[in-house]
């Protein structure tokens, strides 16, 4: 007669143990970002409804992704400062695998370039 072992106590203690500790990975954000020239007087729908450019980046927070985004734009507009402004949004995949993309609430700065760049 063969009797069928039950699960081992220390592997369970163990995966129970994996289960409570936090991930040691960083967690990292999807943004779009839409960069628009800063028009003053204009209202926000306007501003942002024809952006200059639309992107994506991936950032542990929206200050790296700001910085991401300035980098890549350092050699376009550097020469030629001109006022723009960007707005990030936070988009996390659906559930499933397929589908629409969710949008967090949108975060707006200012892209400044300095007498250094």
């Amino acid at each position: 007669m063969r009797v069928a072992a039950g699960p081992n106590p220390a592997a369970r203690e163990r995966s129970r143990v994996t289960r409570l500790r936090p991930s040691s990975r960083p967690t990292v954000y999807t943004y779009v970002y839409y960069i628009a020239e800063k028009m003053p007087g204009a209202m926000e729908m306007q501003r942002f409804a024809h952006p200059i450019h639309v992107g994506i980046v991936s950032a542990s927070d929206h200050e790296a992704a700001y910085s991401a985004v300035l980098e890549d734009l350092r050699p376009t507009f550097a020469d030629a400062p001109q006022p723009l402004e960007v707005r990030f949004e936070v988009v996390t995949p659906p559930k499933g695998g397929t589908g629409v993309w969710r949008h967090g609430k949108p975060i707006d700065t200012d892209i400044t370039f300095t007498s250094a760049d």
